[in-house]
């Protein structure tokens, strides 16, 4: 969730709220104070209980003085169910000494991490990225 917000006293903010059982029990996931003239942020509810579909969202507000939000985005993310990594085939192009040379490399998982040396006067030309077979 992010939000761009005015809260002028020290006494304003917003509690913001999650729910995952219908609103029968609320968990707060972030405060937004005293901003003046005002403040930008991003909360993250990572604790999501398992299972869960729904989600809802509140802000309890405490006002003294000039409160609002002024801009509100809130996304879902999810786990994609058919989703998951396939081996990506990586070729990073260059010159060195005016002579063509290649680095071919297949990541064959997403903590997958290598190094390519190339050396003084090297002259990059490009990556390329292609789903390996």
């Amino acid at each position: 969730m992010a939000a761009h917000w005015r809260a002028r006293d020290p006494k304003d903010s917003y509690d913001v709220q999650a729910s995952f059982d219908q609103g029968a029990s609320w968990k707060s996931i972030g405060k937004l104070a005293q901003a003046n003239p005002a403040g930008s942020t991003a909360l993250v509810c990572s604790d999501v209980p398992a299972g869960k579909k729904e989600v809802q969202s509140k802000f309890a507000g405490t006002q003294r003085n000039t409160t609002c939000i002024f801009d509100l985005r809130i996304d879902v993310d999810y786990k994609e169910p058919a989703g998951g990594f396939r081996p990506v085939k990586i070729t990073y192009a260059w010159e060195k000494g005016g002579k063509p040379k290649t680095d071919i490399h297949v990541a064959r998982s997403p903590q997958d991490s290598y190094t390519v040396t190339c050396g003084p006067g090297t002259v990059p030309k490009s990556f390329t990225l292609e789903l390996a077979e």
